[in-house]
């Protein structure tokens, strides 16, 4: 796995890279949406990324705001569950 010794806890918040494309080094809060017993066993965890990015959300569901503080976050964040994806645990840092 990465710098912890436990897998991805489904419903925590975790930082890192969650984008697939290549060269893109930005971290970014993730939420862990896949089951436990699935991050315990696969190579890769299921996710919704964060952005702090909150201007225009009101009109589109598929964007929660989370206020800072909640899981960790440094500052309010939104969750954008249009953008779930797959990405391999090696990826992680807890942010707790």
């Amino acid at each position: 796995m990465s710098d912890f010794d436990v897998f991805p806890r489904q419903g925590e918040i975790y930082l890192c890279r969650a984008s697939k494309q290549s060269g893109d080094t930005k971290k970014r809060p993730v939420v862990v949406v896949s089951l436990d017993v699935r991050n315990q066993y696969s190579s890769t965890v299921l996710v919704v990324p964060f952005s702090s990015f909150i201007e225009g959300i009101e009109n589109n569901p598929c964007r929660v705001l989370v206020k800072k503080g909640e899981g960790g976050l440094m500052v309010d964040s939104v969750a954008m569950a249009d953008l779930i994806t797959n990405i391999t645990s090696v990826r992680f840092k807890n942010i707790r």
